[in-house]
């Protein structure tokens, strides 16, 4: 009987203690997430020789196969390509030979600038490795996280902003890092400093830039299931953002497309292009168009508000693979008569999908918080903390 009253404790006690062990597992969630991220720098690039300078701190420079050395503040070395390898060379020491670089900060609070043969500069945090790479020099920057994404803000959003805006960019560029953290992992790094991923061209000293950071640390946008979304933005939407369809040809709900009232004054919100009716034709030739009339009246079109496709007669192409052969600011523009050309009148400055920078410049110095702005350009999202966000599974790029 003893025996029977014990195993009823021990099973009543179980729910209790499984439930005890799910907080511990929701307590550190966080420790699941990385705080430092490796970005290629120079990624757009053909490097072959690179200027390392410490300007705080102290770095070992790790050489391999065999051999370190340190790096004081006001130092610099030079690494350039060699027969497949790279030569390192420092002020007062032989040049040396190796298969790869790690400059590894020592103090905590080390910071470095680069330079190139095209006399770039940018400065950084944390570590660099340097590696040969098909006739080029591979560089990978291992930096906290969010000093990385203010380095974004800074280079995505520019300076001289209102903090809620410099708020919803640190949150857009989180958002973007951890959905993507595995794009370049194949290739030895997590994102580019490159349009490809997120422009970043090293770390910044803007003290309005560092507390948005600061301030958002951790906050991410999701779906209501807790998915990363995709934090899509462009420079000026014209009035009205587009549907992701309209674009990728993937629709998604938080990216449907809204009227936006606050961007129409900024300089970006309109834009003429004036083009030859040979032009137009040939562009329209390349993908199809089988017609062949010399009036420039056949071609007028009327977009008022954002469509996904331009016609003419039976034909029909996206305005956004025009916009693309044309090099046009947008796809959203109407098409008139002009002589024997043809006017193409457009609106919006991008891709219009997702949130338009300068409505949400507009509208943060409207005393709008950034939680309002990324609710008003991303329909039904919540903002949370990555810590309980849903990782993402996404084929690498």
């Amino acid at each position: 009987m003893k025996m029977m009253k014990t195993v009823r404790k021990v099973f009543r006690v179980i729910p209790a203690l499984l439930v005890f062990f799910m907080f511990l597992k929701n307590l550190n969630a966080s420790d699941t997430i990385p705080s430092h991220i490796k970005i290629r720098l120079f990624s757009g690039r053909e490097t072959d020789i690179i200027f390392f300078s410490a300007v705080s701190g102290e770095y070992s420079a790790e050489i391999y196969p065999g051999g370190s050395f340190r790096i004081k503040a006001g130092s610099t070395a030079v690494i350039t390509g060699y027969n497949g390898r790279l030569a390192l060379k420092t002020e007062g020491e032989k040049a040396l030979l190796s298969d790869s670089v790690i400059f590894k900060g020592i103090t905590g609070f080390d910071r470095f600038i680069l330079s190139n043969n095209d006399r770039t500069i940018f400065k950084y945090s944390g570590d660099f490795s340097c590696y040969p790479d098909l006739g080029t020099i591979k560089l990978v920057n291992n930096c906290d996280i969010e000093e990385y994404i203010a380095g974004v803000v800074k280079a995505e959003g520019g300076n001289g902003k209102k903090e809620e805006y410099f708020k919803t960019q640190a949150v857009i560029a989180r958002t973007y890092t951890y959905r993507y953290m595995g794009k370049h992992l194949a290739d030895g790094y997590n994102l580019c400093d490159a349009t490809h991923c997120q422009v970043f061209n090293g770390i910044t000293d803007d003290d309005m830039i560092k507390n948005a950071v600061q301030h958002t640390a951790g906050m991410v946008i999701v779906t209501p299931d807790s998915n990363l979304i995709i934090s899509a933005f462009h420079s000026n939407c014209g009035g009205e953002t587009s549907p992701s369809e309209y674009v990728w040809l993937t629709s998604l709900p938080y990216l449907s497309g809204v009227k936006d009232p606050y961007c129409t004054g900024s300089k970006n919100a309109a834009w003429e292009k004036k083009i030859s009716l040979d032009e137009w034709k040939n562009t329209l030739a390349a993908n199809g168009y089988k017609g062949n009339s010399d009036d420039p009246r056949k071609f007028v079109f009327s977009q008022p508000s954002r469509m996904m496709n331009y016609t003419a007669d039976s034909f029909s192409i996206p305005f956004n693979v025009l916009r693309t052969s044309l090099g046009l600011r947008s796809a959203w523009f109407s098409v008139f008569a002009d002589g024997d050309s043809l006017l193409l009148r457009g609106r919006g400055y991008g891709h219009g999908v997702g949130l338009c920078q300068e409505g949400a410049m507009v509208m943060a110095g409207r005393g709008m918080k950034y939680e309002e702005i990324i609710k008003f350009y991303y329909s039904g999202v919540e903002l949370i903390n990555i810590a309980y966000a849903k990782k993402v599974k996404e084929l690498k790029k």
